[in-house]
């Protein structure tokens, strides 16, 4: 039984055997759909959503009530039965576990971006530097300070108000009972700034 792959490369056979010229992958693809050759089944429709949906979250972001510029979506992998999956939730609405989790394998992705910055550096340096060693520090604390005075540096940006569309209360607060969480002045939820989407 071919492969999925093997199942496309056979299709691209047909293509230039019917047509003798280079084509993008694309005009290929859409040759395929028309000649019913390939019909796009309802895991890879789910998986590009999937793909999709968690590019949009890594990149949402809000004001939070200082007018610091947050992340809104957090993701967190677990291992569910030695099945690892990743688990999204909303700042909001999060648990502190969670957002720990979250947080701390961020920070892992970070150190292990400066391991391979490291490695790339010690490889140039060993092979292909001839002069003084090029030297990297890791210390990130003066960066931090710099960043921090910039974006203090920067106008004070107010969170939007939330608009009736959107409801960004927690479970069981009301604005009789509102969220511990709230930021301090009205038209807060949790911080959570709201936009026109």
């Amino acid at each position: 039984m071919a492969t999925y792959n093997e199942r496309w490369q056979a299709i691209a056979d047909q293509f230039f055997e019917a047509f003798g010229r280079p084509a993008p992958a694309k005009e290929i693809a859409f040759w395929a759909i028309q000649q019913g050759l390939w019909q796009p089944l309802p895991q890879l429709i789910l998986n590009k959503a999937a793909e999709d949906l968690a590019r949009a979250l890594r990149e949402d972001t809000v004001i939070d009530a200082q007018g610091r510029e947050v992340r809104a979506k957090y993701a967190a992998r677990i291992a569910d039965d030695g099945v690892q999956t990743t688990l999204w939730a909303d700042r909001a609405f999060a648990s502190p576990q969670h957002m720990e989790l979250a947080l701390k394998q961020r920070r892992r992705q970070i150190v292990a971006a400066c391991l391979h910055l490291q490695t790339d550096a010690d490889s140039y340096n060993e092979n292909y530097n001839p002069g003084t060693t090029l030297q990297l520090s890791f210390d990130f604390t003066l960066d931090l300070e710099e960043l921090r005075a910039a974006d203090a540096a920067q106008p004070v940006r107010v969170p939007l108000k939330a608009g009736p569309a959107r409801n960004l209360t927690p479970p069981g607060h009301s604005p009789e009972r509102p969220c511990p969480r709230a930021g301090p002045r009205p038209g807060y939820t949790c911080g959570r700034s709201v936009r026109g989407r």
